[in-house]
């Protein structure tokens, strides 16, 4: 009998072990360090946007027209800004200092491009349809996440 691991179970365990051994390295406040369910949250708007950015990473290699892809290349660039503010954010956190209040920001505007960008896309080719659809629905799921960070990871 084989024994198989999704490559989502290896990071969710990856990422529980590294902040294990981060808690335990670092003395970090109850708001800092969070309940249960606010680093659930955490690492769900982590892996969402990373599942996000694999569903548009897909939509580079399915559009043909110019237009399309220039609303990929502009979804892309949005999913990555917000992986660059939410890097911000875990690094106060590891620090135990505050994560600055733009970083938030940054990471809802980003998400904004990003949903506009998708939005964007008129697919008439049921296969990209739904890539767009797909995508749309991961990234409103990260956005979920990002929403339940702010309401359960409040002091």
């Amino acid at each position: 009998m084989a024994f198989t691991i999704s490559l989502k179970s290896l990071i969710v365990t990856t990422v529980l072990a590294s902040l294990a051994v981060v808690v335990n390295t670092a003395p970090l406040s109850r708001r800092q360090l969070g309940s249960v369910q606010c680093n659930i949250d955490r690492l769900k708007i982590v892996v969402g946007l990373q599942e996000t950015s694999d569903a548009v990473n897909k939509l580079a290699w399915q559009v043909v027209d110019t237009a399309a892809a220039a609303n990929v290349t502009t979804a892309q660039t949005g999913i990555h800004g917000a992986q660059l503010a939410i890097d911000g954010i875990a690094n106060a956190v590891f620090a135990n200092q505050t994560a600055p209040p733009e970083l938030r920001d940054q990471v809802g505007g980003n998400f904004t491009i990003a949903a506009d960008a998708l939005t964007s896309i008129n697919a008439t080719d049921p296969a990209l349809n739904a890539t767009v659809t797909n995508a749309l629905n991961l990234l409103s799921q990260a956005s979920d996440a990002g929403n339940a960070v702010v309401q359960d990871c409040t002091a």
